[in-house]
């Protein structure tokens, strides 16, 4: 795949990546980098005054890379801590025998209450008002080969852009973003008592978390979302088809 992957490129007009970091991989072909930014009319922070009905919320693949099981070692230690909190889980397992460790291990925890789990699969249009519902966004990527790559969880800028703090694991993909918006806390990938700790921090000091919030959402709608992406990807084909000026024929 690799050397097929570079042969064909030098024979296209451009290539669309996800990463700029892809950049120098397909440095003999124009190149531009489109991320998976969310579209701000499908995320939207809830009204204020509502009262949300998740007090925490993980996106996403509950496999041990992505911090599936360390979830529950962070709610073990909250319900020591006394919070009264509920964790909704959304996505899949890599394989009924890990759905069914994560299951027994939330039991053995007594964690059956507060732990929420439900498949992953939705429409992409209905993501937003279910996260807005929600307090705190959890992203407790662990360290590993896959993690150490460049590419950004598509959550954090979900999260942000229902206006969620995030308390998010220290990894490389994610700390080009920590300064930029001051969303959240970003802690030790695998150090429970630290995710245990922000997260705690925020459902008790509202008014801190609510602040976060706004910020990670002002940021989104400056930077990370799909309207300056879709600009990008258009402006590129225009580079490459410049009979095609008109932004709203070529979108046609």
């Amino acid at each position: 795949v690799d050397r097929g992957e570079t042969f064909i490129a030098r024979h296209l007009d451009g290539v669309v990546g996800v990463v700029d970091e892809q950049a120098e991989r397909f440095a003999q072909r124009p190149f531009v980098a489109v991320k998976n930014y969310p579209r701000l009319e499908c995320f939207s922070p809830a009204k204020e005054g509502r009262q949300p009905h998740f007090e925490l919320i993980h996106l996403g693949s509950l496999s041990p890379a992505r911090g599936g099981f360390f979830l529950l070692e962070i709610a073990r230690l909250l319900v020591q801590k006394g919070l009264d909190f509920r964790l909704l889980c959304l996505g899949n397992f890599h394989g009924a025998a890990a759905r069914d460790r994560f299951m027994a291990l939330r039991e053995e925890y007594g964690l059956c209450e507060q732990v929420v789990w439900r498949a992953g699969n939705m429409p992409y249009e209905a993501l937003g008002p279910l996260l807005s519902r929600a307090s705190v966004g959890l992203i407790p990527g662990q360290v590993s080969e896959q993690n150490n790559l460049p590419f950004v969880p598509t959550k954090l800028f979900e999260y942000l852009a229902c206006g969620l703090p995030v308390v998010a694991s220290d990894l490389p993909s994610l700390r080009r973003f920590r300064d930029q918006g001051n969303w959240g806390y970003v802690v030790k990938a695998d150090d429970a008592h630290a995710h245990a700790w922000a997260i705690a921090h925020l459902l008790r000091n509202p008014e801190e978390a609510k602040a976060l919030g706004r910020r990670g959402r002002q940021a989104v709608e400056e930077c990370w979302n799909w309207d300056i992406e879709a600009e990008k990807l258009a402006a590129f084909y225009r580079g490459l088809l410049p009979e095609i000026r008109d932004v709203e024929t070529m979108r046609a």
